[in-house]
């Protein structure tokens, strides 16, 4: 009878290591750090508007360029309406996170620089999902 409770425990013990070290195992999410600069107009004095249309413009260059590392240039162009339509205006969603690094402003421009961390994995099933690439496309 003491045989027989050891037995699921050991069962238990064993099919918990081996489904952790299985998840785990070759599933690291793959990332790639990107930094970028946005640029935004200052009109009337708006220094909160234009620090908005920078950080706006610096995510979208994050994400052109993540997009440029993966697919080849003759797609980028070719599939230029698709993209502008269906992943550009997703960038934030493609960013695991950001962080700034240099904030500047005068009385005509406001410019930041961010650190993004974007998530490949997700971008390149957006990238073949609406067909701008295949996958022995990818880089």
């Amino acid at each position: 009878m003491i045989v027989v409770r050891k037995i699921p425990f050991f069962f238990f013990v064993l099919l918990f290591f081996l489904l952790y070290f299985t998840k785990w195992a070759g599933t690291e999410p793959n990332y790639k750090v990107v930094i970028s600069q946005g640029i935004g107009i200052v009109k009337n004095l708006n220094y909160a508007k234009a620090k908005d249309m920078a950080f706006c413009d610096a995510i979208s260059n994050v994400i052109e360029q993540a997009v440029e590392s993966l697919i080849p240039m003759g797609n980028k162009v070719k599939n230029y309406l698709l993209l502008k339509e269906y992943i550009y205006p997703k960038a934030l969603n493609y960013i695991n996170k950001y962080k700034f690094i240099s904030e500047k402003r005068d009385k005509r421009y406001y410019r930041i620089i961010i650190q993004a961390q974007v998530d490949l994995g997700y971008l390149k099933g957006d990238l073949i999902n609406f067909r701008i690439v295949s996958k022995k496309e990818l880089k």
